[in-house]
């Protein structure tokens, strides 16, 4: 008999009515072990836990995955192709106690994980858009699609794109301009900012694909609507700076992205070695940037927190008294002017003996 595949409550060690934070704290614990510099490197258990960690963290993902596994232990284990289930119910009539069989075929397999192509078409319509690039004798053309990955930000393929060109975005209806930011020449991908662009950005994919999976290439008809061509990933290979994703649609317009069955970014198609391919975007263009640190406020100095015997330094001060001024005599002061102006000793008069 065959071992039994983990499913991915087990890959992460917790039990299907785990809650949405147990997720979380438990994949984060095994990626620190897993990461550990003691550690074994094991990229397939980190891919495992990864696509654990992705399915069991979203909620409409989790519900899908948990209907697939209570399909999964209903198979029967016996019979060929059409067996059936045979499910017992007992009828308490006047009379006496009847018993029914129900028949439900098999063939009624639990719904696939993902979405439609519909839906990740509908989708993507908004993240995606054509790019015209404008040179400097004012000619426009194509230069492929791009997509937005967060918000002001958009991927397109660098060698559609002529240099000192002004760039525009067509969102349809509207028309954007960009500008590259970052350019991976090694892999023929662009950054772009684009201002009010990407409202709906594509979410990029941190799984790596596998030989098998279902994916869709994406291209853009005439009224600006997402058009999606369905494949199978053939084999990924790991280039010098990312993954290419070998599959049986072919590259087509540059900038189209390559979607898996969750509408997520896996590969863009563009031309790399001066081939056509699909390529993974970089991790680093898909990095949160750390937001920067507040500055420190300046310490106010208080009465309380001053010396003794000195005012802090942005308290009002009293304005000086003049020498006259009541309250101005100290008692040393006091003591010099009666010295000054304290009038003779009295000599006695010398008298007759």
């Amino acid at each position: 008999m065959g071992t039994q595949k983990q499913t991915l409550y087990e890959v992460l060690g917790v039990k299907p009515n785990a809650k949405h934070n147990d997720i979380g704290l438990a994949y984060n614990r095994l990626m620190r072990a897993a990461k550990r510099e003691d550690a074994v490197p094991d990229l397939k258990y980190e891919t495992r836990l990864r696509e654990a960690f992705e399915v069991l963290s979203d909620l409409d993902r989790r519900e899908q995955y948990d209907r697939q596994l209570a399909g999964e232990r209903l198979k029967p284990t016996f019979g060929a192709k059409g067996a059936v289930f045979a499910a017992v119910v007992v009828v308490a009539l006047a009379g006496g106690i009847y018993y029914f069989t129900v028949m439900k075929p098999a063939a009624e397999a639990a719904k696939p994980l993902g979405k439609s192509p519909q839906e990740i078409a509908a989708a993507a319509t908004p993240a995606v858009g054509r790019l015209h690039s404008i040179d400097m004798n004012g000619q426009t053309k194509e230069a492929g699609l791009a997509f937005a990955i967060e918000s002001g930000v958009m991927v397109a393929s660098c060698h559609t794109i002529a240099p000192q060109a002004t760039l525009k975005v067509n969102m349809n209806p509207r028309l954007v301009l960009a500008r590259v930011t970052t350019t991976d020449e090694a892999l023929g991908l662009c950054k772009l900012e684009v201002e009010g662009a990407g409202s709906w950005p594509l979410t990029v994919s941190s799984a790596e694909p596998r030989g098998g999976d279902i994916v869709y290439a994406a291209t853009v008809n005439a009224v600006g609507e997402v058009v999606l061509k369905e494949g199978r990933v053939k084999h990924v290979e790991a280039g010098q700076r990312g993954r290419i994703i070998e599959s049986t649609v072919p590259p087509s317009i540059g900038g189209a992205p390559l979607l898996d069955v969750y509408g997520r970014v896996v590969a863009v198609s563009t031309q790399s070695d001066g081939r056509d391919r699909h390529v993974a975007i970089p991790s680093g263009w898909t990095d949160a940037p750390r937001p920067a640190a507040a500055p420190m406020p300046t310490p106010v100095a208080t009465s309380e927190a001053a010396p003794a015997g000195k005012a802090p330094s942005d308290a009002p001060r009293p304005p000086p008294a003049m020498p006259n001024a009541p309250g101005s005599m100290t008692p040393e002061r006091v003591e010099k002017l009666q010295k000054a102006f304290r009038p003779g000793p009295q000599i006695p008069a010398d008298q007759d003996p």
